[in-house]
């Protein structure tokens, strides 16, 4: 199936295969995944193409996820989908409570200084194995990743569309 990023919501990616009877480890994006109701069904693939397959099973040993689908039974065949994204539409993402949002949420809002200055518009969002990170076009149109850290990162507001952030962390940034 073709793939529209605006229908879809990246929850995991997923790594190598783990044991020989088809488990393998994923590394989720957040909690949707790990809270989901299992059996769940979901997409699997690349942004270029994607196919449905049945999440049966999650295990969770401190940072480390193992999952298992249906029809794929040994290692060869998770193989096969290792380094795939696991995608979930966005109607079917559970809704959040009022002070939760999804990182695709904050893509658009305005990123503002405590003292009100605008100081750019967030125009992606990164999980990085070490941190989250915003992307920031500036008025002048350089680019430059926010580490999204509660030390970077006074308050997310939604309804009001913006971010505020500490202006020194931002000088640091430059």
């Amino acid at each position: 199936m073709q793939f529209d990023s605006t229908k879809f919501i990246a929850l995991a990616q997923i790594g190598k295969p783990v044991a020989l009877a088809g488990q393998c480890r994923i590394f989720p994006y957040g909690e949707t995944i790990t809270n989901a109701e299992l059996p769940l069904e979901i997409w699997v693939g690349t942004p270029k193409s994607v196919e449905l397959l049945t999440l049966t099973e999650l295990k969770s040993s401190g940072d480390v996820v193992k999952a298992r689908f249906k029809g794929l039974n040994d290692c060869d065949a998770v193989d096969r989908i290792k380094n795939f994204f696991v995608y979930m539409e966005v109607e079917k993402l559970p809704p959040t409570e009022d002070d939760e949002y999804y990182f695709r949420d904050l893509e658009g809002l305005s990123l503002v200084t405590e003292t009100g200055e605008v100081w750019g518009v967030v125009t992606e969002v990164f999980s990085f194995p070490t941190t989250d990170a915003i992307e920031v076009k500036r008025k002048n149109g350089e680019r430059v990743l926010v580490p999204f850290r509660k030390e970077t990162i006074s308050a997310v507001l939604i309804a009001e569309k913006k971010i505020i952030v500490a202006s020194e962390i931002l000088e640091d940034l430059l």
